[in-house]
Parts: C-alpha cells; structure tokens; sequence
C-alpha cells in the first residue's frame, strides 16, 4: 500500500473541514471483523485551529483505488469519533451504507425497466459486488435479469 505525505493530508483536512490543520503524528491502524483484516494502512492525525466545525482534531488517510487516482478521507474528532480507528470504523460503515443504497437502487430500476415503473420491486438478493463493478451499474443488471426470468 502506497501512503501519501502528511501534508496531501493536511490539505484533504482543511478543504473538507476548513480551518488550519496541524500534523501531529501519524498511526498504523488495522481494522478485522469477524477475523478479516477490513482494512490497513496509517492514519494521520491533525489538530485543527480556527475551523468552522468547532472540532479541534481530525484524522485522515487515503487509499489508491484500481484506476490509479486516491480517495482521500478527512474525518472530525467529534461525538463517538474519538480515535484514528474509531474514524476509519465510521468511515467504513458510510461506504458499506453508501453501496448498498446504489446497489438497492440499481436493482429497483433494473425491476422496473422490465416491469415497468409501476411494478413492486422485491427485495434484493443478499449479493456482494465483484470487485470492479459499480454498485448500482451490477445490480441494476442483476435486477433486469431476474425480472426477465420471472
């Protein structure tokens, strides 16, 4: 895994939450669930002065995604966020709701396209995405697939 200079971070920090931030040390983090690494890399963490948020910290990380360019994370150190892994916890449970929310889309349009945008859309199946696919592009051809073959 490739990591960025603290101060790609910095700048992640300030243009999300505003403010200067401060690098004050850096955290090697792994997150397992039910035994499986989710995710490993370091977290940065920033104090912050003068930000509209009122947050004092902020931690941050980025990732590079299969198509070469980064997706940086800026999280505030607020409310149960309270830690570099209680921020890339947080993190992760919006991208899991996130791509379930395209994939429940995606399905639900594939349905109707062939039912029609009346139909009642049954739910869908408990499916993961092959890496590489799209959320909502996979389950909307999963949707139309099933609706053809009811």
């Amino acid at each position: 895994m490739t990591e960025v200079d603290p101060s790609e971070l910095k700048k992640a920090v300030e243009s999300q939450h505003g403010g200067e931030a401060h690098y004050v040390q850096s955290v090697p983090l792994r997150e397992t669930f039910r035994g499986n690494i989710v995710w490993e890399g370091t977290v940065s963490v920033f104090y912050l002065k003068n930000s509209p948020t009122g947050a004092e910290r902020a931690y941050a990380w980025s990732y590079e995604l299969p198509d070469g360019e980064r997706r940086f994370f800026a999280v505030l150190h607020v409310g149960p966020i309270d830690s570099p892994a209680a921020a890339v916890r947080a993190a992760i449970v919006a991208e899991t709701r996130a791509t379930q929310a395209q994939f429940e889309k995606g399905w639900a349009d594939g349905w109707r396209s062939i039912c029609g945008p009346d139909a009642d859309v049954p739910k869908p199946p408990n499916a993961s995405v092959p890496p590489g696919f799209e959320p909502y592009s996979y389950a909307y051809e999963q949707g139309r697939a099933v609706a053809g073959g009811k």
